[in-house]
């Protein structure tokens, strides 16, 4: 894509053409980048953290899931030990929370389908 420019008027006139087409696309990569500050904004990232979260049925699932596990890993720890207990008794404790937050982890769609047959169960409407 050669031009040939035989006159000072043409050469003026295409170097006008050229600032146009520069200060255009300068105004577009300004504009893109001043999107990217205000998307990398902490508060804005969090944001689109919480909106994909809260949209997430999946997503909701498995922390829902990951924090059942850790309950009742902890539970299982406090009904086997307390601050008094033996040291012996505390590492029980310890070992028994890591079985049960393990096993509620792996099995937690089967818990969730029992707990709520129980729950129908108990709130069904007698006829």
């Amino acid at each position: 894509m050669k031009i040939s420019i035989s006159s000072s008027k043409e050469l003026k006139q295409k170097i006008d053409e050229l600032e146009q087409k520069q200060a255009i696309k300068k105004a577009i990569i300004i504009e893109n980048a001043k999107e990217f500050y205000t998307t990398i904004q902490p508060g804005n990232l969090l944001r689109t953290f919480f909106n994909n979260v809260t949209t997430s049925s999946t997503l909701q699932n498995k922390i829902l899931n990951t924090a059942i596990s850790l309950g009742t890993g902890a539970i299982s720890n406090k009904i086997v030990s307390n601050k008094n207990s033996s040291v012996l008794k505390k590492v029980a404790g310890r070992l028994i929370q890591f079985g049960v937050t393990g096993l509620v982890a792996k099995n937690a769609y089967k818990i969730k389908a029992v707990s709520q047959a129980i729950i129908q169960n108990i709130f069904k409407k007698k006829k």
